[in-house]
């Protein structure tokens, strides 16, 4: 196969990152409805997790509800296109990193719009016996949630907590592993595998750390997180080394179907409590669990990297016009959903029928939570995407590549000065 044919049909962008995207905002919809619906009928307390939810709504039932969780492939989603320009940086040899241009376009990604909702809480609820230290640590997303009076409102904010201490990690181990790699003066197949062993090092201790947590005791951190954005940066770190050139786009387009398949199945099928009932100790169990649906994302956002690569990507389950529409406003639907099914969830309540109240709220919830994210995506978060600046490479840099290399078989991401590396197909990254 001719290596020039494959980069060329080689894109910049992740044709069902928005599809992923918006089907993991739904999925969390989905999720924490029915926790709301328990809430409202007192068989569930919002300070205990995780709950298995087949002891309310039966085997089959239940079973769908644990596994609706979409917040597994926002942090895969994250790992990979956050790390990947660092990856190809320290890795490859790519264009550098503009530190100050990520730090502004990440800024402009996470903040307006969660300003919005917060502005919005603050004025219905009042400040809840904060002090103006507590407002602004709320306000910069640096603070517990699971002791914030606010998690009733805002319980899901751990996960951007999560999401911004991993921005701030990144361009930090960026550099380090830069400078490491010029002074050793290693080959990129030596990095690659020495980043690699360190990821997987910091999964198993990431896992093993949230087997060991007990929330609400101990808030949830990048440290017991971090094993969900591992399958996003080791892709990254792979991808970086470009093996797709030279490979049959055909072959690729099967390839990353089979892996995307393989990692749903996993995905949807192995839990925590299905470990538990299988006898597993809880701490076995959760921590398997966890690997388990770490790799489930895994492969299905690797699956479509992979199918990309070979110049497709676009499977009719996925590239439906709604999930595309729900991926770009999946930031805005994440951040209003859990206090529009807080204030559904009492006046939807059907008595002693908490089935049908999930049912109930789950729907009303979307549609309402939709209402407002399209607003608050056209009037906030929008205007600000588009004020982003590219920060991958420098015109110097790029002109001698240009003068160096043909065009045909410089990565397409490096052709430009532009953010395509940390975008998916509509332009939208970031947090969940």
């Amino acid at each position: 196969m001719d290596q020039t044919a494959t980069s060329e049909a080689r894109p910049s962008r992740l044709p069902l990152g928005d599809p992923l995207r918006g089907l993991a905002a739904i999925g969390v919809v989905l999720l924490h409805a029915p926790a709301w619906a328990l809430l409202e009928a007192k068989r569930y307390d919002l300070m205990r997790a995780p709950i298995d939810f087949r002891d309310s709504f039966g085997a089959l039932g239940g079973h769908l509800i644990n596994h609706a969780n979409g917040l597994p492939l926002f942090f895969v989603l994250s790992g990979y296109l956050i790390a990947r320009p660092f990856a190809a940086w320290a890795i490859a040899d790519g264009p550098p990193v503009s530190i100050p241009g990520y730090l502004r376009n990440r800024a402009l990604r996470i903040l307006p719009a969660y300003w919005l909702v917060l502005t919005v809480i603050f004025s219905v609820e009042g400040f809840r016996g904060l002090r103006p230290s507590g407002v602004a640590q709320t306000a910069a997303l640096w603070v517990d949630w699971y002791r914030s009076p606010f998690v009733d409102f805002l319980g899901q904010a751990w996960s951007l907590t999560v999401e911004l201490r991993y921005y701030l990690v990144v361009p930090v181990v960026g550099l380090v592993g830069v400078a490491l790699a010029r002074r050793a003066g290693a080959r990129p197949g030596v990095r690659a595998a020495i980043a690699l062993t360190l990821l997987a090092a910091g999964a198993l201790a990431s896992a093993a750390a949230l087997s060991g947590n007990s929330p609400p005791r101990d808030a949830l951190t990048l440290r017991h997180a971090f094993y969900l954005f591992v399958p996003g940066i080791a892709l990254a770190v792979i991808d970086a080394l470009r093996p797709w050139d030279g490979r049959d786009p055909a072959k690729l387009r099967q390839l990353g179907l089979r892996i995307t398949i393989a990692g749903a199945v996993l995905f949807l099928t192995v839990d925590q409590f299905e470990l538990v009932s299988l006898g597993l100790h809880v701490w076995a169990a959760r921590f398997l669990g966890a690997l388990a649906l770490a790799a489930g994302a895994g492969g299905i956002v690797a699956g479509c990297v992979v199918a990309a690569r070979g110049g497709g990507g676009r499977w009719r389950a996925l590239d439906h016009p709604v999930l595309h529409w729900a991926g770009t406003r999946s930031y805005s639907i994440y951040l209003w959903h859990f206090a529009v099914l807080r204030e559904l969830s009492a006046p939807l309540r059907m008595g002693g029928h908490y089935q049908r109240s999930a049912v109930v709220l789950a729907l009303a919830g979307l549609v309402v939570t939709f209402v407002l994210a399209e607003g608050s995506f056209r009037l906030v978060e929008r205007p600000f995407l588009n004020r982003k600046r590219g920060y991958v490479g420098t015109t110097k840099r790029l002109r001698t590549l240009r003068s160096h290399d043909s065009p045909t078989t410089l990565p397409a991401e490096w052709m430009n000065d532009s953010a395509a590396v940390e975008t998916t197909s509509s332009g939208s990254s970031g947090p969940p």
